[in-house]
């Protein structure tokens, strides 16, 4: 296994094990249970237990552009620093305005860390196997074809020379990480000798290189995304390249995440948060139908990771191949058009208008959450 692998591993299991070693049997507590607002009318405190017993700590917050989303999700994290026993560390991908990264008052209380690519090189190697056997290269190179396929439209032809391109580059650095320049350096060497013409595929992975974004993986021990909470600010780059930025990181987590012993359990069955990823404007990213973002969404939880979406309307996590609602523990609607009411009132838990929706005050919102029977009308923030 890596040695980026192992050290990420080994910190973080070693850690778990002292605490779980050390912690008297009636003492210290898993449990993460976030104040979300106020109940309207009524103004009794509103809570969500994020990692109880059989919870999903996967979060959807939705609202048009100006109703407080981002505002309420960032609230949420900073809030999590007072009500847990251990440390929750966040990894945020800021999508459209760079507005989260530069928010100081955030970053001074939770001590996140911003990188900001081509500026700052993401510390990270996405190619990095868990294992060098012909399995892993394999499967990795499909991975790899099918994120660079969510956001670019690639044929079949495309997605073999692709295969090829990855798989070889794997084989010539066998016990080693390459990096994606080389990947898109051996791409247009491939093409140059067989005198293919340039296409997507080619122009995509050219912009690697036009723009870098990760550390080299010879210069690189560690990443540190389980260790801190961090911001990706990916805002500066091209748009296709800001989604293969954040789904590039995500593979490689996830990867990294199934590789880990489940997340232990205190006794009243909380289990151990180990790190929340945010997704801001998440509607740019789940309509790309990439396969890993599902899978995280649908298998992460037992590791102790925490999946929070943040987007325009219920009606983007209702894709053709896959329900994302389905998998939230905790709803968050502020005003937006919706124009599915099944949705609506699925990701919900109870019938609602879409007219009453769209006609929300400021800084409030329609939530589900594992303390409420149904949905409730709830006070967030202050306009």
């Amino acid at each position: 296994m890596l040695r980026l692998l192992e050290l990420g591993l080994a910190t973080l299991e070693d850690e778990e094990r002292d605490q779980d070693a050390t912690r008297p049997p009636t003492q210290g507590s898993f449990e993460v249970r976030v104040p979300v607002g106020y109940l309207v009318p009524g103004n009794d405190p509103v809570y969500h237990h994020v990692n109880g017993p059989a919870a999903t700590p996967h979060v959807a917050i939705m609202g048009k552009t100006g109703t407080g989303k981002t505002r309420t999700g960032l609230q949420m994290l900073q809030r999590l620093r007072s009500v847990t026993s251990h440390d929750v560390p966040f990894l945020v991908f800021d999508f459209a305005k760079g507005d989260i990264a530069a928010n100081d008052q955030f970053r001074n209380e939770t001590g996140a860390k911003v990188f900001a690519p081509p500026e700052d090189l993401i510390p990270l190697a996405p190619l990095a196997l868990p294992e060098q056997s012909e399995t892993a290269i394999k499967m990795a190179a499909r991975r790899f074809v099918n994120t660079i396929g969510s956001v670019v439209r690639l044929g079949p032809i495309q997605k073999q020379r692709a295969l090829q391109i990855v798989t070889s580059v794997y084989h010539e650095f066998r016990g080693r990480t390459p990096d994606m320049e080389y990947v898109a350096e051996s791409a247009a060497q491939l093409y140059e000798e067989n005198g293919w013409s340039p296409d997507s595929l080619t122009a995509c992975l050219r912009e690697f290189t036009d723009f870098p974004l990760f550390q080299k993986a010879e210069e690189l021990e560690r990443h540190p995304f389980f260790e801190g909470s961090h911001i990706i600010d990916v805002h500066r780059l091209p748009a296709d390249l800001r989604k293969l930025t954040v789904f590039l990181v995500l593979d490689h987590l996830y990867t990294e995440i199934m590789t880990m012993k489940d997340a232990p359990l205190d006794e009243k069955k909380n289990r151990r948060q180990r790190l929340v990823i945010v997704i801001d404007e998440a509607h740019h990213y789940l309509a790309c139908k990439q396969p890993t973002l599902e899978q995280m969404v649908r298998e992460v939880r037992s590791k102790g990771v925490g999946i929070w979406l943040l987007s325009q309307s219920p009606d983007d996590f209702d894709q053709s191949d896959y329900n994302f609602s389905k998998e939230m523990g905790l709803s968050i609607v502020f005003a937006c058009v919706v124009e599915k009411q099944k949705m609506l009132e699925s990701i919900l838990g109870g019938r609602i208008d879409t007219k009453e929706v769209s006609n929300l005050p400021a800084g409030t919102a329609i939530m589900r959450t594992s303390e409420t029977i149904g949905p409730v009308r709830v006070k967030a923030w202050e306009p």
